[in-house]
């Protein structure tokens, strides 16, 4: 059975009934190369005595019932109307938290430009600025121009625990706002460097934290979710890949198609849709508890797993134990259930 989804111009709307689906774009190995910089990193600690917050399940159950669809930022060009093939679990409502991260896509600039030049790197740390003072922590999207993919995913994240902190759902001692807003970084050090790693960079730093689930398969898939995409099969020093927000998937003149929120080549921030064929892997990462994401002392200063991804491959068996993907075992490589197309490689 084929379940419809309309997307328009900022509202997503979800009439799921029943079936079953997968789908991915391109990249350099590396997004951004950090190793110029500091490596040295700064432990960060957790809240005390943090507010609650309502978290959503680790597991993904079937046979849950749609509910009211997510808002979508308004300036997403998404296709008025679109088939989608959807999950073999059934319909899931979408998380309280998968909804603020796409709310947050509408507070970043269009476009602006692609790049993985150092311009791009300083300007990613001047769109994040914390005050020890005034204790004040800020994301400032439009002044990440150029930008890249992996800076746009974690400028997100951020902006999704700037809101939560505002709205006093989440509270991040003086130590940890400082550790996110250093960029200055080498892969596997501190935050932003686990984040920007090759390979599943925010699945382990997920994983790491007991902030959220990784799955594999895109049947699990939620508007909402980080969403890795490998455009050859290599995983780690000869990969090539692309770090996304994931949107939705769609049936378009017969074809499966994604569609992702990034900085993407050429044109920088915005929403682009790829043929599922181009997406050798996939890996989604989905925020639940993000309380967690409170208790970055617990990270020892160095991941040499992440760092490692610069000089080394690994197999996917490593990367489901590293990073606890919860269906890693039922994974297949995309290219040996959908022959691939002739489409031609671009680099994110």
């Amino acid at each position: 059975m084929i379940s419809r989804i309309s997307f328009s111009h900022g509202i997503l709307f979800c009439f799921l009934l029943a079936a079953n689906s997968q789908c991915g774009p391109s990249t350099k190995s590396k997004q951004v190369n950090t190793n110029k910089g500091t490596a040295a990193n700064s432990n960060s600690d957790s809240a005390n005595d943090a507010p609650s917050f309502k978290s959503e399940p680790d597991t993904l159950k079937p046979g849950l019932n749609a509910v009211a669809p997510p808002l979508l930022p308004p300036d997403l060009a998404v296709p008025k109307a679109v088939e989608v093939r959807d999950v073999e679990l059934a319909a899931q409502p979408v998380p309280e938290i998968n909804s603020i991260i796409l709310s947050t896509l509408s507070e970043f600039p269009k476009a602006g430009g692609y790049s993985v030049s150092r311009k791009a790197l300083n300007a990613l740390a001047q769109a994040i600025s914390y005050d020890p003072k005034v204790d004040q922590f800020l994301v400032t999207p439009k002044k990440c121009i150029p930008s890249f993919c992996s800076g746009a995913t974690y400028l997100v994240l951020l902006k999704t625990l700037q809101t939560l902190s505002e709205e006093r759902k989440l509270a991040l001692t003086p130590e940890a706002w400082k550790g996110y807003s250093e960029t200055a970084k080498s892969d596997g050090d501190g935050l932003w460097g686990r984040w920007n790693a090759n390979g599943p960079g925010t699945a382990k730093f997920f994983h790491d934290l007991q902030a959220g689930m990784n799955f594999s398969s895109l049947d699990r898939a939620l508007p909402g979710d980080f969403m890795k995409i490998w455009w050859n099969m290599e995983i780690g020093a000869k990969e090539s890949g692309h770090s996304v927000i994931y949107l939705g998937c769609s049936i378009e003149n017969g074809e499966e198609m994604i569609h992702f929120w990034s900085s993407n080549i050429p044109h920088g921030f915005g929403e682009k849709k790829i043929p599922r064929t181009k997406a050798k892997r996939v890996l989604f990462s989905r925020l639940t508890h993000p309380e967690n994401l409170a208790k970055t002392a617990k990270l020892p200063r160095h991941d040499k797993f992440l760092a490692s991804m610069l000089n080394r491959s690994y197999l996917w068996e490593e990367i489901v134990k590293e990073c606890g993907v919860i269906d890693g075992r039922q994974q297949i490589d995309l290219k040996e259930i959908v022959a691939p197309k002739a489409v031609p490689v671009e680099e994110e």
